[in-house]
């Protein structure tokens, strides 16, 4: 029986560690694509004039940085929160299949779009 617990606690630690480390490399990949985005667009912004941004300055960099910093944490917080939403709606349903097409959320979308345009 030792011999047994030995071996699903190896286990569980070989999958919980490798799940750990997946966690931390989509972080540091989210945390370089956030930066990129700042960096990259129609106009370049070096990363040496980052420090007025994050001093408070005025200057044109650091008015386009606040844009684009404002533009890139509502993006990651509306793909997180569809992210969450996604993961909780099977849950609340107690349905493995719950989506928004089973459930007529796409549908009501659809409409409410069509309506506004």
């Amino acid at each position: 029986m030792f011999f047994l617990h030995c071996i699903l606690d190896f286990y569980y630690y070989k999958y919980m560690t490798s799940k750990r480390y997946k966690f931390i490399i989509l972080f540091f990949l989210l945390v370089a694509a956030l930066l990129l985005n700042l960096s990259l667009g129609s106009v370049w912004v070096p990363v040496s004039s980052w420090k007025a941004f994050l001093s408070g300055e005025e200057s044109l960099h650091a008015s386009i940085l606040i844009y684009r910093f404002s533009k890139a944490a509502t993006s990651v917080l509306a793909g997180s929160g569809l992210a969450l939403s996604g993961l909780i709606m099977p849950n609340i349903f107690r349905n493995p299949v719950a989506g928004p097409y089973v459930l007529g959320l796409s549908s009501g979308a659809g409409l409410g779009v069509a309506l506004l345009v």
